[in-house]
C-alpha cells in the first residue's frame, strides 16, 4: 500500500484524533494482533525500534555439520530450500540458546540494558503463529523490551541460525514472516499510542526493503 506525503498527513492527523479507522476504512483491518497489552503513556522517555526480528538460534556445532549443508565456517547467507532442514535438526541436536534478535532489536537490547531498568524500549516487527514466535516474546521480555509483534497468520517466525565452530559464527537466516511487516498494524490504537510516545525511534536499513512505507510515515510524523 503506498502512501503519498498528502495520504501521510491526513493519517497522521486522524490517528493522533482517534479517528484512523473511520480514514481508512476497512483498511484498517488485519489479521495481524499485538502479542502486548494497552499501555498508558505518561512521558517520552521511550525508545522503539522497528526491524525484521529474528529469533537466533545460537550452538556450537561440529564441522561436519557445516559441510551437510554446504556452508563455509564464518559466512553470513541467507539460507535457501537446501538449508529448511538445518533448523530443526540444530534444536533437536544441539544445546541451544535463543536470542530475540535483528539488526534494530540487537539493538535495543542493549540500549534497554544500559538504561539498566525494564520497559523503556520497544520493538515492533512481524513473526509468525508459531512456537518460535513465543521463544522471541519471552526472550524480549527477558531483556526488559517491550514486543509489539505483528502476528502473521501463515507465515513462520523469522529465524537466523548461529553455528558456532571452533570460536567463528556461521550464519543462516530464513527471513518467513519478518519481512512481511504492514503499515496497517502501526496505526492500530494500542500499537500507534507507543509510535506518539517515543522520544526516539529507531529503523534498521534493512527494513527500508521490507515496509519503506512504514519508513516512510515515521520519519515525516
Amino acid at each position: 500500500m503506498f502512501l503519498s506525503p498528502f495520504r501521510v498527513g491526513l493519517i497522521r492527523d486522524a490517528v493522533r484524533a482517534n479517528s484512523a479507522t473511520r480514514l481508512l476504512g476497512s483498511a484498517t483491518a488485519t489479521t495481524a494482533t499485538t502479542m502486548t497489552p494497552t499501555t498508558t503513556h505518561s512521558h517520552k522517555d521511550y525508545v522503539l525500534g522497528i526491524c525484521n526480528p529474528l529469533l537466533d538460534i545460537m550452538a556450537d556445532v561440529p564441522v561436519s555439520f557445516l559441510e551437510k549443508y554446504h556452508l563455509h565456517r564464518g559466512i553470513s547467507i541467507q539460507g535457501s530450500d537446501r538449508h529448511l532442514p538445518l533448523y530443526r535438526e540444530l534444536e533437536e541436536t544441539f544445546d541451544c540458546e535463543y536470542v530475540a534478535g535483528g539488526a534494530a532489536c540487537n539493538s535495543v537490547r542493549v540500549c534497554q540494558w544500559m538504561l539498566q531498568g525494564k520497559g523503556q524500549c520497544y520493538f515492533a516487527g512481524c513473526v509468525g503463529d508459531d512456537d518460535h514466535g513465543l521463544i522471541m516474546r519471552k526472550a524480549a521480555q527477558d531483556a526488559g523490551m517491550k514486543a509489539l509483534y505483528q502476528v502473521h497468520p501463515t507465515q513462520g517466525t523469522g529465524v537466523c541460525a548461529a553455528l558456532v565452530t571452533e570460536g567463528e559464527r556461521t550464519l543462516v537466516t530464513n527471513m518467513k514472516a519478518s519481512g512481511l511487516f504492514d503499515i496497517r498494524f502501526l496505526l492500530q490504537p494500542d500499537v500507534f499510542q507507543v509510535v506518539d510516545a517515543v522520544r526516539i525511534c529507531y529503523i534498521s536499513a534493512y527494513f527500508l526493503f521490507s515496509s519503506p512505507d512504514t519508513t516512510i510515515f515515521i520519519a515525516k510524523y
